[in-house]
């Protein structure tokens, strides 16, 4: 990847380089060395990733917070009238668009959560 991002680099210093990768690849390395690279990156994460925010369990044990239960504080929706995910479509689908931060190893990241949800109100677009 350092091969590919110099040679990118060498034919235009000036060139934005962005990254995306699917949740196999959600990895605080990959987070890293994209960084480094001084590379903009969209990752999908795993439901299970950790957010910066910790909580006290019912035994007493201080642990980090799930991203898919952390509270996004900013937002914003956008109906749709139609919307097709594998092979099936929606009709009057509301997206609902969070973001936050969340830090990892010092670093800060942008997150974004989108869900959907169906004219009935289930949230089982997928």
């Amino acid at each position: 990847m350092r091969l590919v991002s110099a040679h990118i680099k060498s034919i235009d210093p000036d060139i934005s380089v962005v990254d995306i990768f699917d949740r196999g690849f959600d990895d605080v390395e990959l987070f890293e060395l994209e960084t480094a690279l001084g590379h903009d990156f969209i990752i999908r994460c795993k439901a299970s990733r950790n957010s910066n925010e910790m909580y006290i369990d019912e035994k007493g044990i201080e642990r980090c917070l799930k991203l898919k239960n952390q509270r996004f504080w900013k937002g914003d929706e956008v109906m749709y009238d139609r919307i097709s995910f594998k092979k099936k479509t929606y009709k009057n689908v509301k997206g609902v668009f969070e973001w936050n931060t969340v830090e990892i190893n010092g670093n800060i990241y942008s997150v974004l959560r989108v869900t959907f949800y169906q004219s009935n109100g289930k949230k089982d677009i997928q």
